[in-house]
C-alpha cells in the first residue's frame, strides 16, 4: 500500500511540466503542420496558373 504522503495518489497532485506542456506543443505543431500545407498549396496553385498563361 503507497505511503499516504505519496503524490501520485493525491487527487490533486499537479502534473509533471513536460506532461502539462504536451497538448500546447501538439497543438502548435498541427497548426505549423496546416500553415505548411496551405502554403504549398497555394504556391502549387501558383505555378499552374502561371503555367496555364504561357
Amino acid at each position: 500500500m503507497p505511503d499516504i504522503g505519496d503524490p501520485v495518489d493525491h487527487p490533486f497532485a499537479r502534473p509533471d511540466p513536460a506532461e502539462r506542456a504536451m497538448p500546447l506543443i501538439t497543438l502548435l505543431w498541427a497548426r505549423m503542420l496546416l500553415i505548411q500545407l496551405l502554403a504549398g498549396l497555394a504556391s502549387f496553385r501558383l505555378v499552374i496558373h502561371c503555367m496555364a498563361l504561357d
